[in-house]
């Protein structure tokens, strides 16, 4: 996984993985009045998770909070999103982020930011700016 390339694109199809929200969708009886709110409360959430990853203040908060973002990621198909928070979890946990995780880059004296977590961490902005619109588009498709 360490050599994985990371997408800097999101091509619209990538987005998502819409068997895991229809088989969510199955799951509650195809009832969208009860899987619209938690898509709402994850969008809602979203940008504050993805600024608490490149605001984390070392290795052990920048893992902790890519898992906080990429498990509910994972569980809604956002899966391009989940991948990335995975690498950057992998990072933080190994301290591969030099103890300066936030993308601002490490500039206080004495810290760094690893290349790989800059790139995990542009990469997941990337794919973090198509998923409203991708998740919007699946809700109206299944209540059409």
């Amino acid at each position: 996984m360490a050599n994985e390339p990371l997408d800097r694109a999101v091509p619209d199809g990538a987005v998502l993985d819409r068997t895991v929200l229809d088989r969510l969708l199955a799951s509650v009886g195809g009832d969208l009045t009860i899987l619209r709110p938690v898509i709402e409360r994850y969008l809602a959430e979203l940008d504050g998770r993805v600024q608490a990853v490149r605001t984390a203040a070392g290795p052990g908060h920048l893992a902790r909070a890519a898992h906080a973002l990429a498990s509910p990621s994972a569980t809604l198909g956002v899966q391009q999103v989940a991948r990335l928070c995975r690498r950057i979890e992998e990072l933080g946990g190994t301290g591969g982020t030099g103890g300066a995780c936030a993308a601002g880059g490490g500039d206080e004296p004495g810290t760094s930011v690893e290349p790989d977590a800059l790139d995990a961490l542009d990469a997941l902005d990337a794919a973090v700016r198509a998923v409203p619109g991708a998740l919007q588009d699946w809700l109206a498709h299944v209540a059409a």
